[in-house]
């Protein structure tokens, strides 16, 4: 089983000090204005290996290269270098693996995200980037997810905090709540639907922790308007979305 679309990074970045004050114009990305350094860490996305942010200006810089020369003294900037590189999917057609940043071995997704959460407690950050330009996020103070006997359940704990709402854990429907259930793909069919397969259907089409079926959904057909309801009631149309990306935080 392998996930596609949506994007996993393991979260752990680290401040270098001796570079506060300081600021970077060297491969810049982009500057955003963001609420938190959590929103700065989630746009440090595929093009980004090193960001700074400014909790005065509530700004963010993301760089393409982690090297440093020619940077110039400016008052509350602060910049982080991500421990080991991340967890990055390959995406071309709709399906692929995950590339492991340190020895470029691939792995089937979940197997990978089970690895990293089976025997510490981690949290889940997800965030949503619209074509308009905001980026939305919620974070869950637990989750995990089981390995291929157990059909890779996914666990989560709350409370779910952030500007998506929680659509996974206690959406008040329960027929549409997340925690517990298998991951289904086309071929494997784990959800609680009767007579359906919620990942084979015409407008999913893709794999995902189906219930009855869903309220979120990051892995839908990438700019379609078949891509259904990726953060409901938030985010009703996969063709808003620009990007998606889950991080998980050993906590």
């Amino acid at each position: 089983m392998k996930i596609s679309r949506a994007t996993i990074s393991s979260w752990r970045y680290t401040a270098k000090l001796e570079l506060d004050n300081k600021m970077s114009n060297d491969e810049l990305v982009g500057q955003h204005e963001v609420h938190s350094l959590i929103e700065c860490a989630a746009t440090c996305q595929r093009d980004c290996e090193f960001f700074g942010y400014n909790s005065t200006l509530k700004k963010c810089r993301t760089h393409k290269k982690a090297f440093t020369s020619g940077m110039s003294d400016e008052t509350g900037w602060r910049y982080y270098f991500p421990e080991y590189l991340p967890i990055r999917d390959k995406v071309h057609s709709g399906q692929g693996s995950l590339k492991h940043g340190y020895n470029g071995r691939r792995v089937d997704g979940n197997d990978l995200i089970h690895q990293l959460t089976k025997e510490i407690t981690s949290s889940l950050y997800v965030t949503i980037a619209l074509q308009n330009g905001t980026t939305l996020y919620e974070m869950y103070d637990g989750f995990s997810v089981s390995d291929e006997a157990g059909k890779y359940q996914i666990f989560l704990a709350g409370p779910a905090t952030g500007t998506l709402g929680d659509s996974m854990l206690d959406t008040g429907y329960s027929a549409r709540d997340l925690s517990g259930m298998s991951f289904s793909t086309p071929d494997r069919d784990n959800d609680r639907s009767s007579g359906i397969n919620c990942a084979a259907r015409s407008i999913r089409r893709g794999g995902w922790w189906f219930n009855f079926c869903h309220r979120a959904f990051l892995n839908g057909q990438w700019s379609s308007e078949s891509w259904y309801r990726p953060w409901y009631p938030t985010v009703t149309s996969g063709t808003s979305v620009k990007a998606t990306l889950m991080m998980i935080r050993r906590n």
